[in-house]
């Protein structure tokens, strides 16, 4: 057997191994993270309100503080890598447990790891492109999929409460009008809302309701709407008014960042055009004269100096996209 191809081979079973471990580090020892409470099964639909009805007040007060001590269990791994990956699914509004996330990024980095295999690279760029396709990349498409999913969320909330402030001028009760918002307000801004009136119907205040809410997707303003429905609720107060300085300071927040978008796009189109640019260039030197640039990929050096190449450029784009993206 060539020496070559074993190297290969001993360096995916040494990934392999890694993935493993990281798998029983995942599901093995800390088996509370992935068993799912009675108040998860009622909030994602498993237990209807029929079987909720036949049990009593306390009954129901009971299991609602054993799911909640559960879930504040949950939240003492949140600072481990796992205890973090699973936040991040929930917020980009997969409907996969983290099992099969974790298993799906294995599954593409062996293809990816199949793929290299073809091309004869070293042993440890084929290593290098099994970590990346498995780790790197789906990370990278979750965390690209919450940052679509919180700009869907960020243009419906004030239209949103828009509606809550017509609502209660024309006299419903709160719960009532977010109950007709999860009704009318479509994507993933409709979607808390009704996880918000189903918390809310399993006995769970609104402000702590919200405060989940917030938990689950990670946007300011929802947090800023929890604690104002708070002090609301502490205090007392025109709610319409309050909520309409916050549709107001919001709007102009969506303003600013839209404002700082357009000035940071030229930042964007350079990190575009530099980064395809080498690949236009390997592309044109190909079809002009094939056999010198073929040295990249049929000798040793050829090969590693490709590897390093690739390496590089993903870093300074991914820099260059860092320092082009404006947090606000």
């Amino acid at each position: 057997m060539d020496n070559a191809f074993l190297i290969q081979i001993i360096c995916f079973i040494v990934a392999f191994i890694v993935v493993m471990v990281f798998l029983y580090l995942a599901f093995g020892m800390k088996s509370n993270l992935t068993r799912r409470t009675r108040l998860d099964e009622f909030l994602s639909g498993e237990v209807y309100q029929e079987d909720l009805r036949q049990l009593s007040i306390e009954k129901q007060s009971k299991k609602i503080m054993e799911n909640m001590k559960a879930l504040e269990e949950k939240r003492k791994y949140e600072n481990a890598f796992i205890g973090k990956l699973q936040p991040l699914i929930m917020r980009a509004g997969l409907n996969i447990s983290l099992k099969k996330f974790v298993l799906l990024a294995i599954v593409i980095g062996f293809i990816f790891f199949e793929i290299a295999l073809q091309f004869h690279l070293p042993a440890i760029i084929d290593f290098l492109i099994f970590i990346i396709a498995s780790g790197v990349i789906p990370i990278f498409v979750l965390k690209t999929i919450i940052a679509r999913r919180q700009d869907y969320f960020i243009k419906e909330f004030p239209n949103a409460l828009d509606m809550l402030v017509r609502g209660v001028k024309s006299g419903m009760a709160p719960q009532q009008c977010f109950i007709q918002i999860s009704k009318e307000i479509p994507g993933p801004c409709g979607e808390e809302f009704v996880n918000i009136v189903n918390e809310v119907q399993a006995g769970i205040t609104l402000s702590n309701a919200i405060y989940r809410s917030y938990d689950r997707i990670k946007i300011n303003e929802l947090k800023f709407f929890a604690c104002v429905i708070s002090i609301q609720q502490q205090t007392g107060g025109n709610l319409a008014e309050i909520v309409q300085n916050i549709i107001n300071v919001m709007r102009g927040r969506v303003q600013l960042q839209n404002k700082a978008k357009a000035l940071a796009s030229e930042a964007k189109a350079q990190t575009i055009v530099l980064g395809s640019m080498p690949f236009f260039i390997v592309g044109l030197i190909t079809y002009v004269n094939y056999s010198y640039i073929s040295l990249l990929w049929t000798t040793s050096i050829g090969k590693i100096i490709l590897g390093i190449s690739l390496t590089m450029m993903f870093i300074g784009i991914m820099v260059m996209r860092k320092i082009g993206k404006i947090e606000m």
